[in-house]
C-alpha cells in the first residue's frame, strides 16, 4: 500500500515539476507535433494547464492547446465549450502582445484549420502581419529550429500565394526580400 501511495505521489510530483518547468521549446515542439496527432494536443494543454500562464506566449499556446483539445471530445457542446474558451485565452494573449510574431502565426495556423462555420477568421489581419513582420522576425529568432519549422508551415500554406510563398522561402534561406 505504502509502494502504491509512493509511486501515485511520485509519478503526481514529476508531472508538476516537468510541466512549470517546461521550456518554450518543448511547448513548441508539442505544437507542431499536435497537428499531426489530436492526443497531444490534450497533453499539451495538461501541461500547459498547471503552468502559470502570465506570458503571453504560454498563454496562447495553453488557449490554442484548449481549443484543439476539442477534437478528441464526442460531444458537441463541449467541443464547442473547449473552443471558446480556448479561442478567448488566445486572444487575450494577443490582446496583451499584438506584436509577438509567434503568437500572430499561433492563431493564423490554428484558423487555417477549423471549419469556417465557427465564424473564427482573422487570417487576413494576420497574414498581413506575418508577411511584413517576417525578415524582422527570422533575423531575430533564437530559436532556428523552430523559425525553420514556421517558415516552412508558412511557404506551404494554401492561404498565401504562390509568389508570397517564394518571399517566405526566400527570407527563410537567406534574410532577404523577395521582390517582382
Amino acid at each position: 500500500m505504502a509502494k502504491l501511495i509512493f509511486s501515485i505521489w511520485l509519478t503526481f510530483s514529476v508531472g508538476v515539476l516537468f510541466s512549470q518547468t517546461m521550456t518554450i521549446s518543448q511547448v513548441r515542439d508539442l505544437f507542431f507535433k499536435a497537428g499531426f496527432d489530436p492526443s497531444i494536443s490534450v497533453i499539451l494543454y495538461n501541461q500547459l494547464s498547471t503552468c502559470n500562464v502570465s506570458n503571453p506566449l504560454y498563454k496562447a499556446y495553453r488557449g490554442v492547446s484548449e481549443a484543439m483539445k476539442a477534437q478528441s471530445k464526442i460531444n458537441i457542446y463541449k467541443k464547442y465549450k473547449l473552443f471558446i474558451s480556448g479561442r478567448d485565452t488566445l486572444e487575450k494573449a494577443l490582446k496583451e502582445s499584438p506584436g509577438n510574431y509567434e503568437i500572430r502565426f499561433i492563431r493564423f495556423q490554428f484558423q487555417s484549420n477549423i471549419p469556417s462555420f465557427l465564424g473564427y477568421n482573422n487570417m487576413a489581419v494576420d497574414k498581413k502581419f506575418l508577411l511584413y513582420n517576417a525578415k524582422s522576425y527570422f533575423s531575430s529568432c533564437e530559436d532556428k529550429n523552430f523559425s525553420d519549422k514556421l517558415f516552412t508551415v508558412l511557404s506551404r500554406s494554401k492561404f498565401f500565394s504562390e509568389k508570397e510563398q517564394k518571399e517566405i522561402m526566400l527570407i527563410s534561406l537567406t534574410g532577404m526580400v523577395f521582390n517582382n
